[in-house]
Order: structure tokens, then sequence, then C-alpha cells
């Protein structure tokens, strides 16, 4: 999710709640809210926008407003149009129309499973394997003492491919 824009539609604590857990991975947060001032979006790192701006340059659109007259149809065909194109997930568990859209991405426990994070999670992997290699601190490994006392020097079968390995990074 890190550099992705997320489009925040509603009013109140859970916004700024999403917002904040949203900006902690590293996404940017837009918002509607026909009611709170740019101001007071921006005190939470919201860019206040119309309707009309979000659609296209939003990754993911959430919505937290009472289902009012007002806001009855927010999402539409018509909406779905304006939005950013691009599917990562397919994975639908209910059958009906908003999920069903072309343009929604319905996900219950995949959300991670993109392209972009999977890259990232095997970057990581690489540098903490190459750390390791090289006798470098393990940053992000859960049992990095346990791993540090299994391949040390005394341990490696590998030894003599450690330096070949090495050269690559």
């Amino acid at each position: 999710m890190n550099g992705k824009t997320l489009g925040i539609l509603g009013k109140g604590r859970i916004r700024r709640e999403v917002a904040d857990r949203m900006q902690s991975f590293g996404m940017k947060t837009v918002g509607y809210n026909p009611i709170i001032s740019s101001e007071v979006s921006a005190s939470f790192s919201i860019q206040q926008l119309p309707l009309e701006e979000i659609w296209p340059l939003c990754d993911f659109i959430t919505v937290h407003t009472p289902l009012l007259p007002s806001m009855t149809g927010l999402l539409n065909d018509s909406t779905f149009t304006l939005c950013k194109k691009g599917v990562s997930c397919e994975e639908s568990p209910w059958d009906c129309n908003l999920v069903d859209h072309e343009n929604v991405i319905s996900c219950l426990h995949l959300g991670a499973s993109t392209k972009e994070a999977q890259s990232s999670c095997g970057e990581e992997i690489t540098v903490q394997y190459m750390d390791m290699m090289k006798g470098r601190a393990n940053t992000g490994v859960v049992n990095a003492q346990a791993l540090t006392s299994t391949f040390s020097l005394h341990t490696k079968p590998w030894i003599g491919l450690a330096e070949p390995l090495g050269t690559l990074m």
C-alpha cells in the first residue's frame, strides 16, 4: 500500500482513524466531506478535494458516511468510470452489484497480495539473507539470535558459496 493513494469519503472519528492507519503504511490520503473545512482535514494530513477530483487519483476508496438521501448513489457506474484503472484481486465474498462491478476490489484477507507488496517482500528477504551471509545485523527477523548461531562460521557447509553470493550484491 506504500505509495498508493486512498480516497476517504465521510466524516468523523472513523475517517481520522482510517487516515492515520493508512498513512502509517505510506499511503497518501485525500478526502471529501462537504461539512469539514480543508484546514480541519489538513490537520489529519488528509487533502480535501471535490468529489470529481478524487475518483481519478485514488488507488483505493473507503466510504464512511451515514446512509442519508444525499449519500445514496454516491458510488455508481458514472463514478466508477472516472476511477483509476487496475484490479489486483478478484476475490468476491458476496454476490452483489457493488462487489461485482469491474472497478471494485473486494478483499477480506488478501489485501497485501499486490504485485508491489510481493516484490517488496522479495527484496526485503534478499537484503536480510545477504546481511546474514555478510555477518551484519539481522533486522526484521523474528528469530535473529537463533539464525545467527545456526549460520555461524563453524556450521556453514556452503562457505564456498558465501563469496560468490556476496559479490552479487
